[in-house]
This record gives structure tokens, sequence and C-alpha cells, in this order.
């Protein structure tokens, strides 16, 4: 009973603090209402497709990506909660205050999967720290040959 009174608590609590967060954004849209329907009227929806198409198959990649890093470590997880815990990790990421998406998707696997927080943790660490290293050396890379394109223009 304890635990049921708990959930609709946090239910109740989160839907009030997100009605709060609509409530304000409504008011800065109020404000430049023309602009938004005109913007929304010109845009072309093609590039918005693709762009969104983009960004979900990224998401799908990430999911199966975190869910092969867990495997050897003896932790399976379904594809669906490795892709939702990837979304409320990005979604987390835009609190207002911190951003806790890291802690919100070892949360979720920790719940969900009983994979315990610190490997799940761990692994997201690890994700990070390899984008980074690859963000990092594409950046080399694209600044090596624009410096030889550049010499080798002059």
């Amino acid at each position: 009973m304890k635990t049921k009174a708990k959930s609709i608590i946090q239910t109740l609590v989160l839907t009030a603090l997100g009605v709060v967060f609509v409530w304000f954004a409504y008011g800065q849209i109020e404000k430049n209402k023309t602009e938004i329907i005109s913007a929304f009227t010109n845009a072309n929806y093609f590039w918005v497709f693709i762009c969104a198409s983009i960004a979900f198959l990224s998401h799908v990649v990430r999911a199966f990506r975190w869910k092969y890093l867990l495997e050897p470590l003896g932790y399976k997880i379904s594809f669906f909660n490795a892709f939702a815990a990837v979304f409320i990790g990005y979604f987390g990421n835009y609190a207002p205050v911190m951003r806790l998406g890291e802690v919100y998707r070892a949360t979720i696997v920790d719940r969900y999967e009983k994979i315990p927080f610190q490997t799940g943790f761990g692994t997201i660490i690890t994700e990070r720290l390899v984008d980074t290293l690859l963000l990092f050396g594409i950046f080399g890379l694209t600044l090596f040959i624009s410096i030889f394109r550049i010499n080798w223009i002059e």
C-alpha cells in the first residue's frame, strides 16, 4: 500500500510540475504567436521529416550500443527499456536546474531491469568518454584536412 501511495503522489507531483512548465511556456509563446504561426506555415516539412528521422535513428543506435555494452558485464536488457531509458535520459537533460539525464537513465535500468546503478552509470560514462574521444578525433582530422587543403590551394 505504501508503494502505491508513493507512486500516486509522484505522479501527481510530476503532473503538476508539467502543468506549471506548460503554463510558463505558453506565456512566452503567446507574445510571439503570429511569428510562430508564420514559421509553421512556411516551414519545409520535408527537411523536418528528414531531421526527425535522423534524430530518431541516432537514438535507436544509442540504445543498441548501450544494450551491447551491458552484455559482456552479464546483463541482458530489453531493447525497449534501453530505448526508453535513452529517451528519458535526454528528456532529463532538459531539466531547468541540473542536467541529470545520465543519472535518470541508470536509475531507470536499475528499477526495471535490475541492473545495478553503478554498472549502468559506469557504462554511460564509458559511452560519453568514447563519444568525446571520437569527437576530438574527427575534429583533429577535419582540422588537418582543412589545413592541408588551405596550403594546397595557395
